[in-house]
């Protein structure tokens, strides 16, 4: 097998080992329409295509299903029509880190570590792991779509003394990115303000 193309990290272990025990892999002329972890390795590039194109359309995802199940996600509500919030209208989530703070929101849908963000800023992420810290030590707040308490960038918020509002399931559909809000840790609340100057 190709290592070079990463190409091992789109199949199993059991398929990995059904490989190297029938040392090759032969294509078929008609390989199956649809793939799952049943499947015989008959057309191995297209299995592997078949599950990066997968891969790609579930990375696109803004909200995130409240239970993943271990095989297909579940078809998502379509999105509400009105999508954003306005001044007065308070979201509510997890308090997970106390303090208060107003700041210009900031939807960041994927890492990224060249975004210029500052303590005037307050992430909205859909999730966070510990790849987020290095933006996370920079603003001024945090609001992620799932998580709670214990979930990791709540504990990095407290760590870095910042206010966060976990497993807000709308943030993606109700704020904008540019939008002033105002959050607070220890209640759980997301406000929408009049922009600072």
């Amino acid at each position: 097998m190709d290592r070079s193309n990463g190409r091992y990290f789109w199949l199993t272990i059991d398929e990995i080992r059904q490989i190297f025990a029938t040392d090759a892999v032969k294509p078929t002329a008609t390989p199956p329409a649809q793939f799952s972890q049943a499947s015989p390795l008959t057309d191995l590039p297209r299995l592997i295509q078949y599950r990066r194109t997968q891969f790609d359309r579930d990375r696109q995802r803004t909200t995130l299903p409240r239970l993943v199940y271990g095989a297909a996600l579940p078809d998502l509500p379509p999105r509400p029509t009105s999508t954003t919030s306005t001044p007065g209208e308070i979201l509510t989530g997890i308090g997970a880190s106390r303090g208060q703070v107003r700041g210009r929101i900031v939807l960041v849908s994927q890492f990224d570590p060249s975004l210029a963000i500052n303590r005037d800023t307050i992430l909205v992420v859909p999730y966070t792991d510990a790849g987020w810290s290095p933006l996370l030590v920079q603003a001024g707040g945090l609001i992620s779509a799932v998580g709670g308490r214990l979930s990791h960038g709540a504990i990095v918020a407290r760590e870095y003394g910042i206010p966060a509002v976990m497993d807000v399931a709308d943030a993606f559909e109700r704020l904008q990115s540019g939008q002033w809000v105002q959050i607070d840790g220890e209640r759980g609340t997301i406000e929408p303000i009049a922009p600072c100057s």
